[in-house]
């Protein structure tokens, strides 16, 4: 095997920290989602708009039951006064056949919609089969650009998090300051531990600010650039 580099260990240690830390916060949340309070639904619905479900659920790559209760906070959130009826029911052909739903969703999701059934006065099952049907299924490039911007978020909680010490703190410049004004001549032995510790996030921070500058500069880039 090829003898790393003392930066490449470093670099190699802090990608399997992130991959452990990734990893215990999908447990962590796999978990939550078991123990929020949910309510079976049992309905039939046609088998096209099943299928638009089983879309949406593997383009979120969540479980169906997930993306169902989604859906109904989705709706609910946009039509806080309950005014389905203005969504139109689009006409199946009868070979479409139907699909029986039986999922343990969110609670709260299923009392959204016996709020709305008893509302408008259609049964569950209908309103069901409109709400899917009229849910916009979000485009992989809207995918794309909501992941990297909770990613982004992510490393700026993390880099806030990380950026201080008791006694230190990296500034909006990027530099080592003292939380009183004290200067470094006078930092005691723990202070200057601190100025390690801060030194490796702040060679971090620097970084990401110049992956960030060249994506930026790519994207300003939209044609070939005249020499002449």
């Amino acid at each position: 095997m090829k003898n790393l580099t003392k930066g490449q260990k470093y670099n190699r240690a802090k990608d399997k920290e992130s991959e452990r830390n990734l990893k215990k916060k999908k447990e962590r949340e796999a978990k939550l989602s078991n123990k929020l309070p949910r309510k079976v639904l049992s309905v039939s619905i046609k088998q096209e708009a099943f299928e638009r479900l089983e879309l949406a659920a593997k383009k979120a790559k969540a479980p169906i039951w997930k993306m169902l209760s989604h859906i109904l906070f989705k709706i609910y959130e946009l039509k806080p006064s309950i005014k389905i009826r203005g969504i139109k029911t689009k006409r199946y052909k009868a070979s479409t056949g139907n699909k029986q739903l039986n999922y343990q969703i969110s609670e709260r999701a299923w009392n959204n919609l016996d709020i709305l059934s008893k509302a408008d006065g259609k049964s569950k099952a209908r309103l069901v089969q409109e709400l899917i049907m009229a849910y916009e299924i979000p485009s992989d490039e809207s995918l794309e650009k909501k992941k990297r911007e909770k990613t982004e978020k992510e490393k700026q909680i993390y880099f806030q998090s990380m950026s201080h010490t008791k006694n230190l703190v990296i500034d909006n410049e990027n530099n080592i300051v003292h939380k009183e004004g004290t200067p470094i001549s006078k930092w005691n032995d723990k202070e200057y531990s601190q100025l390690q510790y801060l030194t490796k996030i702040r060679i971090e921070i620097f970084k990401e600010m110049q992956r960030k500058e060249r994506e930026d500069a790519e994207q300003d880039i939209s044609e070939t650039p005249d020499w002449n």
